[in-house]
C-alpha cells in the first residue's frame, strides 16, 4: 500500500501548484507571493510521442517540448518534390521565430523507409525532431491530422486543437497558411 501512495503522489506531483514563500527584502519588507504552475501542453499527443521521436543531430528533449505552447505537425517526405521546395522555407521561419521559445516542429514523414526520411532531416539540417516511421502514432497521426497530400503543415494549440492547416474545407491552401496563423497569434499579443 505504501508504494501505491507513493507511486500516486509521484504522478500527480507535475501537476500540483508550486506556491514559493515570501521573500524578505533588505528593508524588512515582504516582497510579492509568486506562484507557478508547471507546464504541460499537449497531454494526448505526448503519449503519441514519447519514446518515439529521432533527430537528426543532438538529443531528444521530450520535457521541454511539453512546455511548447504550440506544434506544427509537418507532413512530408524526401521523394517530394513540393516538400523539397517548401522545406527550407520552414527551416529559415524556425531559425527566425526560435527566440520565442514557444513552439516546436515535428516532422511526420511519408518516407518509405527510416533511412530515407534520417538522410532527408540530414541533408536538410532540420533543427526539429521526427516521428520515426517504425512508431505506430505516425499513421495515427497522419489519419488524425494529415490532408490528402503533402507538404501538409498543422498547427495545433497547448490542447492539440488544430489552429490552421494545409487544408481548408478540402481545398489544398497550402502550408504557409499554418505559418501565416502563427505570425497572427504573436502580431495580437502585447
Amino acid at each position: 500500500m505504501k508504494k501505491f501512495i507513493s507511486l500516486l503522489v509521484l504522478a500527480l506531483a507535475p501537476a500540483m501548484l508550486v506556491q514559493a514563500a515570501p521573500a524578505t527584502t533588505k528593508s524588512g519588507t515582504t516582497a510579492k507571493k509568486t506562484t507557478a504552475t508547471k507546464v504541460d501542453y499537449h497531454p494526448t499527443l505526448h503519449k503519441a510521442l514519447n519514446g518515439h521521436l529521432t533527430r537528426a543531430k543532438g538529443k531528444i528533449d521530450y520535457e521541454g517540448l511539453r512546455k511548447k505552447k504550440y506544434l506544427f505537425l509537418y507532413f512530408s517526405a524526401s521523394w517530394c518534390g513540393p516538400c523539397k521546395k517548401f522545406t527550407p522555407q520552414l527551416i529559415d521561419f524556425y531559425e527566425k521565430n526560435t527566440k520565442n521559445d514557444d513552439f516546436e516542429v515535428i516532422l511526420v514523414s511519408s518516407d518509405r523507409t527510416q533511412k530515407a526520411m534520417t538522410a532527408y532531416m540530414k541533408e536538410n539540417k532540420m533543427p526539429w525532431p521526427g516521428l520515426r516511421l517504425t512508431s505506430r502514432s505516425t499513421k495515427d497521426l497522419q489519419k488524425k491530422f494529415g490532408g490528402k497530400g503533402i507538404p501538409c503543415l498543422v498547427l495545433l494549440d497547448e490542447k492539440d486543437k488544430v489552429l490552421a492547416h494545409s487544408y481548408q474545407d478540402g481545398e489544398y491552401v497550402g502550408p504557409n497558411n499554418a505559418l501565416r496563423k502563427y505570425k497572427s497569434l504573436h502580431s495580437n499579443q502585447p
